[in-house]
């Protein structure tokens, strides 16, 4: 089964569960980073470019594949980077690409060391009109390293291929969605 992109447009979002909004929040922002690249004699030194979250035993971090800078410059020592913040101070954790998925818009990295509290994947039933809260950076570091939560609802849920007119409208990139398949979820909800 391939990997759901469910609400990661920009951030990692999570459905309302059983848990107040305000627990939910509490938990995910631990989980929440700042992915950049950081180089010495840049200014300013840190560039942020999207948010991610945490996964599996908190060393893996999920974010987008269109996150990630094209190139790094090693000879200026450039480094990519997550940003924490963790006990009132910013924390800046280098990381490593380990996996990248352009057709799903997906992209995995390590922490070079330490550990992060993992997000659990929602596991149920996604359905229309359902209520969903993200937390993430949608206007990037204007506010600094404090990531924000906007609610909404789940208000389509369709195939990432549209059925084509014509049947010379078909090409092979297009057959290949038809025989494997995922789902687009369209949020109703504003976050900015």
């Amino acid at each position: 089964m391939k990997l759901f992109c469910l609400f990661l447009i920009m951030f990692f979002s999570v459905t309302i569960s059983a848990d107040s909004l305000p627990d939910l929040i509490d938990k995910t922002k631990q989980s929440i980073v700042a992915v950049g690249t950081y180089m010495p004699k840049r200014s300013p030194k840190a560039l942020f470019l999207g948010t991610g979250f945490a996964i599996n035993d908190g060393r893996l971090i999920v974010t987008n594949a269109h996150v990630l800078p094209k190139k790094i410059d090693a000879m200026g020592f450039e480094v990519l980077t997550v940003y924490i913040k963790q006990n009132g101070q910013s924390k800046k954790l280098d990381v490593k690409v380990v996996a990248i998925d352009k057709e799903h818009d997906i992209a995995i990295l390590q922490l070079l060391s330490g550990t992060l509290p993992a997000l659990a994947l929602e596991s149920s039933v996604v359905r229309e009109g359902q209520s969903i809260a993200f937390t993430g950076y949608p206007i990037g570091m204007v506010l600094g390293l404090y990531p924000v939560t906007h609610t909404g609802i789940i208000s389509a849920i369709s195939p990432v291929v549209i059925p084509m007119m014509r049947s010379r409208q078909l090409n092979a990139k297009l057959l290949k969605r038809l025989r494997d398949p995922f789902k687009v979820y369209q949020l109703d909800a504003t976050a900015y």
